[in-house]
């Protein structure tokens, strides 16, 4: 997979968890490598959707969450996108999954330091327990001990939570102010 280096985003600790979490879960999967392309070359076929979203939202106006799914559905006239709607219980946490399963990030099996914000691949494998990386697409792959003692096994794998288990409720103030601006007819 590739994706761009934003470290809150992609190259981060949680992301690393999920991706070790599916390589050991999902039983035709084997291998993921995730690469982060390189600053001012990050253009990927997601950004001109985001583009064609954008455009076809500065036409429209948008009154309610809903409302997101028909934009997303018009952008592109050929082969409209398909959206498919998410619910609350369709997200899960990845924090505690990172917490249980990533217990060292920080040194390789060398105990040198690594550096996160350097990495430009990630490699996952069924049965490690190692997280491998490399500073530059021609590198060798170091490796990190994620777990310090022991090996991973399915069995042993913490589960994935739900972040949520109901909606989220809105606050009574924000209520309040707008029940007050649909009195008020503001936007008519």
């Amino acid at each position: 997979m590739f994706s761009d280096t934003c470290s809150g985003q992609n190259r981060s600790q949680n992301v690393a968890a999920v991706l070790m979490y599916a390589v050991h879960t999902i039983d035709h999967i084997k291998v993921i490598e995730q690469k982060f392309l390189e600053k001012g070359h990050t253009y990927m076929e997601c950004d001109s959707m985001h583009s064609l979203m954008e455009f076809a939202h500065k036409n429209s106006s948008v009154f309610c969450v809903s409302a997101w799914k028909t934009i997303f559905e018009i952008a592109r006239r050929k082969n409209p996108y398909r959206v498919h709607q998410q619910s609350f219980s369709d997200f899960a946490g990845c924090k505690a999954l990172s917490d249980q399963l990533i217990k060292n990030r920080s040194r390789n099996d060398r105990g040198e330091t690594v550096n996160w914000l350097r990495i430009k691949a990630l490699r996952f494998e069924k049965d490690s327990h190692h997280i491998q990386y490399k500073y530059r697409y021609e590198d060798n792959f170091s490796t990190i001990n994620v777990c310090v003692r022991g090996r991973p096994t399915v069995s042993s794998l913490p589960q994935l939570t739900k972040c949520y288990k109901s909606r989220l409720p809105i606050t009574s103030a924000k209520k309040k102010d707008l029940l007050a601006l649909c009195d008020s007819g503001v936007g008519l």
